[in-house]
């Protein structure tokens, strides 16, 4: 699981057994947590939830920015 950007106390990650999924796409963890449902997050047409995995609807939030930030960087 290579992590392609840590921030704050999020781990964006991704899988290579998703290497076969036609949309571009990334999963995104809590930094500090062994035990967790990471959320997922479509790229691709545009940025949209798929998962939202174990994180709050502030945490999901505080992700998008983040992805929206860094979304050159992550694609």
């Amino acid at each position: 699981m290579p992590k392609i950007l840590i921030f704050k106390n999020f781990v964006f990650i991704i899988f290579s057994i998703d290497k076969f999924e036609k949309r571009v796409h990334i999963h995104v963890a809590k930094k500090s947590v062994r035990e967790f449902v990471p959320a997922k997050f479509w790229l691709e047409p545009k940025i949209e939830l798929a998962k939202k995995g174990d994180f709050t609807t502030t945490e999901i939030n505080e992700v998008e920015k983040l992805i929206l930030r860094f979304e050159k960087e992550l694609k």
